[in-house]
């Protein structure tokens, strides 16, 4: 049989927690979130209150048990699990479903300073992270995962993390318009202005004069979108187009 139309393969999931042991078995292309809904029918406890581990890593609701394994794994995996609280799953459950990002707004502080929710949240709708806890907007995976769903979404990032260079770098390569929302100092960053015009041009327009009218800068940029001429040194433009 072909590779590309190979079946999934069946692996047997052992479940353990909590004085329950289960197990099921499901394909290679099943999603936790489904491993979590026969486990609800094998214990009684609601998926969205199961937390399931791999050793010691909390394991996604759309992670594949597939990628879990590897190639070289067997058939068969085990896996442990935790019990939510029925407040903290009932907010969960809401905001992935929250179109606009207004949703974790309504929620109680404990909740906005709840990782999880709050991971939750920015994932569905970057810009959550205007509602989230400050200690929560002064996390770095929180507010990338944010600036990956939406590059505005860094303009509630905390202070501090506009002047930190890793994580604005981190930032521009996910999304260059970031750039937007760097401290001047970074957007006359050489390194971090290239990684910017490199995945969008148009982030010329924030770097800093200086980068803009240099040559290599300016022919990434236009490269990348002809429309970042505007932004480039009067100077050079001429020798932008021509590049």
């Amino acid at each position: 049989m072909d590779a590309a139309t190979e079946e999934p393969t069946g692996i047997l999931v052992q479940g353990s927690g909590l004085s329950y042991s289960c197990q099921v078995v499901c394909n290679s292309n099943s999603s936790i979130r489904e491993v979590k809904r026969l486990f609800e029918a094998e214990t009684g406890i609601p998926a969205t209150e199961l937390r399931l581990f791999l050793g010691d890593k909390e394991l996604r609701d759309l992670q594949r048990l597939g990628n879990l394994q590897g190639t070289n794994c067997d058939s068969s995996v085990e896996l442990s699990f935790l019990r939510r609280e029925p407040e903290q799953a009932k907010w969960l459950e809401a905001v992935v479903s929250d179109d606009d990002g207004s949703f974790l707004a309504e929620a109680p502080s404990y909740i906005r300073a709840d990782r999880e929710v709050v991971m939750a949240a920015v994932m569905q709708n970057g810009r959550a992270l205007e509602f989230a806890s400050e200690k929560l907007r002064a996390d770095r995976e929180i507010v990338l995962l944010a600036v990956d769903e939406d590059p505005n979404a860094f303009q509630f990032a905390s202070s501090e993390l506009h002047a930190d260079r890793d994580v604005m770098l981190a930032a521009v390569q996910r999304n260059g318009l970031a750039l937007q929302f760097a401290v001047d100092e970074l957007r006359d960053d050489e390194e971090l202005v290239k990684a910017a015009v490199s995945h969008e041009g148009l982030a010329l327009r924030y770097a800093s004069s200086r980068c803009q009218a240099d040559r290599q800068i300016a022919l990434i940029a236009v490269d990348n979108d002809v429309m970042a001429l505007r932004y480039v040194a009067r100077d050079l433009q001429a020798d932008a187009l021509q590049s």
